[in-house]
């Protein structure tokens, strides 16, 4: 008798793991659709007000690149989180590539101006930082990991660019004054 009983707990375990796992996945899937949506959706106002603003294609190239193979990727995300052909082992993939492609945009609004400025797209890679604590399907050490990347990145990238720039003590001295003037008045 006592090993009846025994068999039952282990079942209920059993369908409690699974529960858990559904409920996992489901609260997974909510955040993740967002971003996706609100992806596409800043992908596809950039696009047009390129196009409503009648911009050279040939001066914006990398811009016009960037965000059109950015809107197909998460187009092509979407579509597979929404579908659910994919199973949770395959959504840190995924996840991956929405963090690369993120990532591709902040860099590629950051070096495609003509000047480049020290606090250039901060808010867009916090954005990024935020997300993949929040939104993107990764266990903590994944985030933590990733985010480091992201802000070690960011600071490297912007170092190296604002070191070699042969305009910087013009730049910063107008900086400067600029925050002066700001402070007096």
């Amino acid at each position: 008798m006592p090993a009846k009983g025994k068999y039952l707990l282990n079942n209920q375990e059993l369908k409690n793991e699974a529960l858990y796992r559904r409920f996992s996945c489901i609260s997974q899937y909510q955040p993740l659709a967002l971003l996706l949506g609100l992806s596409i959706l800043y992908c596809a106002i950039f696009l047009i007000l390129f196009f409503a603003l009648k911009l050279k294609t040939e001066e914006h190239l990398a811009f016009l690149i960037v965000v059109s193979s950015s809107l197909f990727v998460f187009l092509a995300v979407f579509l597979l989180v929404c579908t659910e052909i994919i199973s949770q082992r395959w959504r840190f993939l995924l996840g991956l590539v929405i963090w690369v492609t993120h990532l591709s945009l902040g860099y590629t609004f950051i070096f495609s101006g003509p000047i480049i400025f020290p606090w250039d797209q901060v808010p867009f890679f916090l954005f990024i930082i935020f997300t993949v604590y929040t939104m993107l399907p990764f266990q903590l050490w994944h985030a933590v990991v990733l985010s480091v990347i992201t802000s070690v990145s960011h600071i490297m990238a912007l170092s190296l660019c604002l070191a070699t720039d042969s305009n910087l003590p013009d730049n910063l001295a107008n900086q400067v004054k600029t925050t002066k003037q700001e402070m007096c008045c």
